[in-house]
């Protein structure tokens, strides 16, 4: 409480520094950042170039609220992921392998813990185990935020 009132006119101050900074920031120093960024990109190889991902883009995003999860949606049958998880569903020697690969890291991975060493004992290796492997019905959930996207000048 006693540092309240010195640090939030300091957390306000530096982020609208930051913003006025980079809207109206020093232009000679963008355009010669700008032309030691191009002959570094002409030396770059195909493979690694940015294929027009999100978020690499020079906006500055202010949020506003709390993210909130959008519908879920469901595999199709004729969704790549769902056809992969078919056919590992039918490979049952796949299967079992990444059920003992599993196994075997668990076992490991609880064997370097000292506490679960001193509760198990010494040397301990997983002998028998049940292990099911449950396909999800959709992609993992995707969240949205509301807010404002700055853009630097042009």
């Amino acid at each position: 409480r006693v540092l309240s009132p010195i640090v939030k006119p300091l957390a306000w101050g530096g982020l609208i520094y930051y913003i006025v900074e980079t809207l109206f920031g020093d232009d000679e120093e963008d355009e010669q950042n700008s032309e030691s960024t191009a002959s570094e990109e002409g030396s770059l190889t195909k493979g690694s170039e940015n294929d027009g991902a999100e978020g690499t883009d020079d906006t500055l995003f202010i949020p506003l609220g709390s993210a909130y999860q959008l519908p879920q949606s469901f595999y199709k049958g004729s969704d790549p992921e769902w056809q992969s998880f078919i056919q590992l569903s039918r490979n049952k020697k796949r299967c079992a392998f990444l059920k003992n690969e599993l196994t075997g890291l668990v076992g490991q991975f609880v064997g370097t813990m000292p506490h679960m060493e001193r509760a198990l004992g010494k040397g301990n290796i997983p002998k028998r185990h049940w292990l099911d492997i449950d396909f999800p019905d959709g992609p993992p959930p995707e969240y949205e935020r509301k807010g404002f996207g700055l853009l630097p000048p042009l």
